[in-house]
């Protein structure tokens, strides 16, 4: 099944973490007398960078709804296919990546590249891995949630994995509870972002994957049909609950729990909408369709939008004074150039992964298709 209306979601949170980083970098690259992101005397500091900066937790609670749909339709060969989604984009991004900061920067290929490149949690306070796109940390999460998921590709476990994502959740939250020295690592020190082996099972970003499996299984066992009023309910409850953990602390757990909430509040009632009507009047609008288009390419646009942003800053800073309309336009030119390189890698990414589908399943990939 193709669920259209996620990848619309997943357009609008690729473009979302796109804004916070434009936000973030145009102040910290240029430098000068701004030091804050949000700062920048642009339309740019109009941009709700804690909330715009929650995409990559969305992608997370949609990854678990995906991953326990998935385990439920007994997809073939779960793990390598799942890992051939990750690894050659990711790769190929990082690679091309070191090469310009080889070529132009002067840096030597870090010796430790091979870390980078496993998406293994070997980060720890005494050493961190080399980060050469920015967004490694969610990936090794991602590939993390993968190794557990294959667990219950098995069959005789599969009808265990809905009590599995609870259970599991339950022991993260009683491990914060009691102040495991791991889960105080994780919530107290914020800028390590990319998890180690001894804390990756307890860390509370968890709670994303384990929620969106969760709202799977309830949209599978529980949900009836219903009607726009109810999707709107939805809509306005995952506004309520996300604003809310943004009152208790996106990064605690409790606000990340509230905030697995909100995420599979919106994308169970848009689920459940499109389940329950035709595609056909989403294909006719072009706008639509053309956030259903980037929501198929929002993997290439992640790995590719951070080292794009920065470079035009940096090229841009060379050419004219960082103040003013000047910082205006490198902005825009930055978020417009990433747009352009992550559409065209995200050909690449869907050629890619079409391919290795065919190989290891013989079907076809399903994406969208813009309007002639």
């Amino acid at each position: 099944m193709y669920f259209s209306s996620l990848q619309i979601l997943r357009g609008f949170a690729a473009i979302a973490v796109m804004l916070y980083h434009v936000q973030c970098y145009l102040p910290v690259v240029v430098g000068g007398t701004i030091t804050r992101a949000g700062d920048t005397p642009t339309i740019f500091r109009f941009i709700p960078g804690g909330e715009f900066s929650m995409g990559a937790s969305f992608f997370f609670v949609l990854s678990g709804f995906l991953m326990a749909y998935l385990i439920d339709i007994e997809y073939k060969n779960f793990l390598l296919r799942r890992l051939m989604r990750i690894y050659p984009a990711f790769i190929l991004a990082v690679l091309v990546q070191v090469c310009i900061q080889c070529i132009f920067e002067k840096a030597a290929v870090p010796s430790d590249l091979w870390q980078t490149l496993s998406l293994l949690p070997l980060n720890t306070l005494a050493h961190r891995i080399p980060s050469p796109l920015g967004i490694e940390w969610t990936l090794i999460y991602e590939i993390f949630f993968y190794f557990v998921c294959a667990i219950f590709t098995l069959k005789v476990l599969r009808p265990w994995f809905s009590a599995f994502l609870l259970l599991w959740a339950a022991v993260i939250i009683l491990a914060y509870q009691i102040n495991i020295v791991a889960v105080n690592l994780c919530m107290e020190n914020k800028t390590l972002l990319v998890p180690s082996w001894q804390w990756i099972f307890l860390s509370p970003k968890n709670l994303l994957f384990i929620g969106g499996g969760v709202g799977y299984y309830f949209l599978l066992k529980c949900m009836p049909k219903t009607n726009w009023v109810f999707l709107l309910v939805c809509v306005l409850i995952s506004i309520i609950t996300f604003k809310y953990s943004f009152h208790m602390g996106p990064h605690t757990l409790y606000g990340t729990l509230v905030m697995a909430v909100s995420f599979v509040v919106l994308i169970v009632g848009v689920a459940n909408r499109e389940k329950n009507s035709t595609q056909q009047t989403l294909s006719k609008n072009p706008v639509v369709r053309l956030f259903e288009k980037l929501g198929d390419y929002s993997y290439a646009l992640y790995l590719v939008h951070v080292t794009v942003i920065v470079g035009i800053i940096k090229l841009t800073n060379f050419l004219w004074a960082a103040k003013g309309l000047a910082l205006l336009l490198q902005g825009i030119l930055a978020l417009t150039v990433s747009l352009i390189c992550g559409w065209y890698y995200g050909k690449i990414d869907v050629w890619i992964h079409c391919y290795f589908r065919k190989i290891f399943s013989g079907s076809k990939c399903v994406v969208a298709k813009m309007p002639d």
